[in-house]
């Protein structure tokens, strides 16, 4: 093999090599939405099932949950997964704080679609985000308040 076989043996090696990390990323991104949304319909089903408030077990799964949406995107934040597990664990905070009547849940909604239209403004679901987020701060602050909208 001459040189220049050995140059492009070696540049193909190195493609591969480049490429793979991103694939690689891309796959654990799609497995770790995979394994968030399965855990989110479970627990979805769960709620349904339930008449009443549901357990306390079931809201510290949520945010479990919506930790886990979350680690994709600190993970892999250039992932395709990123704007979509902001908008579910967004709904799922948003769903904890109608269960729980916890601040923290509607502020941890509102703070999730605050970044997905911030940090995603070319994601279909950045403008949905956008004009969601004020309404739910103002709720927020109808219910710290105390006054009804």
């Amino acid at each position: 093999m001459g040189s220049r076989g050995s140059v492009i043996v070696v540049l193909g090696a190195l493609l591969i090599a480049v490429s793979a990390p991103a694939s690689a990323a891309a796959a654990s991104a799609r497995e770790m939405y995979t394994a968030a949304m399965a855990r989110e319909n479970s627990l979805r089903a769960a709620w349904e099932e339930s008449a009443g408030a549901p357990p306390a077990a079931t809201l510290k799964q949520a945010r479990s949950i919506v930790s886990a949406y979350e680690a994709i995107v600190r993970r892999y934040p250039t992932s395709g997964y990123c704007d979509n597990a902001l908008w579910q664990a967004s709904g799922l905070a948003a769903d904890a704080f109608a269960r729980s009547q916890q601040d923290s849940d509607r502020r941890t909604a509102i703070r999730l679609l605050e970044f997905l239209a911030r940090e995603y403004p070319t994601s279909p679901l950045a403008k949905k985000a956008a004009d969601q987020a004020p309404v739910s701060y103002t709720h927020l602050r109808a219910h710290e308040t105390g006054r009804n909208l």
